[in-house]
């Protein structure tokens, strides 16, 4: 489930309606049901063991960094008008790694095999180019098409990675 009010535990809040995922012909649990990450987390697994067994490559991604739309949106307005930052447009490292935790646990969950390759946004975006932060732009050029979409620039960036983990493994 992505919660609908979060606090991005630096002075903010972001809104947006509840998304729950549910196995199919699972009964509704309430949002915070321990089991529920759990459960899709073994179905993930099961479909991703699968393809491996099937001898397909997978890809596995981990989470992107996010940003408060209103800072985005900020900034963009900024970025419009010529206005020039002091600093990074970032946010804290910890509290991605805090939101995302239960998700990632579940991707660690995924034994490691030949034709799996991980790939983590995170050591692109966060602590790369400034302590403990995760950044949305680099100087003045954007990173995020939004709050949680990568722009040209950060897509780039990213399949750079991609490129470089599929060459340590062969591909």
């Amino acid at each position: 489930m992505l919660s609908g009010t979060v606090s991005t535990k630096e002075g903010g809040l972001e809104h947006g309606k509840p998304v729950l995922y549910l196995p199919i012909g699972q009964a509704r649990e309430s949002n915070e049901h321990p089991s529920r990450i759990d459960k899709l987390g073994a179905l993930n697994r099961a479909s991703i063991q699968h393809l491996l067994d099937s001898g397909k490559q997978v890809l596995l991604f981990y989470m992107i960094p996010r940003f408060r739309l209103g800072r985005a949106a900020a900034f963009a307005k900024e970025w419009h008008f010529g206005i020039q930052r002091e600093e990074w447009l970032s946010t804290s490292y910890s509290v991605f790694e805090e939101r995302v935790e239960g998700i990632h646990r579940q991707l660690e969950a995924m034994p490691d095999h030949p034709n799996l390759v991980r790939i983590r946004p995170e050591r692109i975006f966060c602590s790369s180019f400034t302590p403990a932060r995760c950044v949305a732009l680099l100087g003045q050029d954007p990173l995020y098409f939004d709050d949680n979409h990568l722009n040209s620039i950060g897509a780039a960036m990213l399949a750079e990675a991609i490129v470089n983990a599929m060459a340590v493994q062969g591909r």
